[in-house]
Order: structure tokens, then C-alpha cells, then sequence
């Protein structure tokens, strides 16, 4: 299930607030956002990746495959810049 509420404030900045969330197991991932729309055709975008879950959940970020440990998610902060023309 996806969840994600969004608020536009100063007419410049939008805060997006998203989780996917895992029913069967309570994992889920936080996905917060914040835009600055820096000019008409340029987008700056700070956010960040953060998994949630208990041990052997799908979201805790790391798997067991043939008694290997994967790590698939990890937490992470990322800056984007869109220019559009």
C-alpha cells in the first residue's frame, strides 16, 4: 500500500511526506521530500530513503537468500535538480 500526503507552502516549496507500507508484515519505507521550485523551469529536490521493518521482514533492508545476507535498502539522503525546456 502506498500513503503520501503533500503540502504546498511560501508558493515555492512542496513538502511530500510517502511511506509504502507491507500489510503482511508491518515493514514499511519512509519516503519524505521536500521541492523548491527554483525558477519557472528548474526543480530542486532534497529527500530521503529510510526502510523500517523487523528482522526477516520485505522492508528491514537486508534479505537472506541460501543463508546469504543481501542488503537491498539502505538509508539514504539524495539531492535532485530538474530542468525542464
Amino acid at each position: 500500500m502506498l500513503v503520501a500526503l503533500e503540502k504546498i507552502f511560501l508558493n515555492y516549496h512542496t513538502f511530500i511526506f510517502g511511506s509504502f507500507i507491507n500489510c503482511n508484515d508491518g515493514s514499511f519505507i519512509l519516503l519524505p521530500e521536500l521541492n523548491y521550485n527554483a525558477a519557472d523551469n528548474l526543480e530542486v529536490i532534497l529527500g530521503s530513503v529510510v526502510p523500517c521493518g523487523k528482522k526477516g521482514s520485505e522492508f528491514n533492508g537486508t534479505w537472506e537468500v541460501n543463508g546469504e545476507k543481501i542488503e537491498v535498502l539502505k538509508p539514504s539522503i539524495y539531492v535532485q535538480a530538474k530542468l525542464s525546456f
